[in-house]
């Protein structure tokens, strides 16, 4: 049976609309990521988010995987 237009909205356009906005929001730190380790300290940077990306990521891997 064909796939209705809703289903692939549902089940392929919005998932890859939202993997799409995931990468953006993780590259947006990449210069000031770059800049910290070309001078060597963070400086202004903040490495909070980071952790709680990591423990977000890790989190959903396991929470997916069982």
């Amino acid at each position: 049976m064909p796939l209705s237009a809703e289903e692939i909205v549902l089940q392929y356009v919005c998932p890859a609309f939202g993997m799409i906005a995931a990468n953006i929001m993780f590259a947006a730190p990449f210069n000031d990521v770059r800049q910290a380790v070309s001078r060597g300290t963070l400086g202004h940077l903040n490495p909070t988010p980071w952790a709680a990306m990591t423990g977000v990521c890790v989190c959903d891997y396991y929470a997916f995987e069982w």
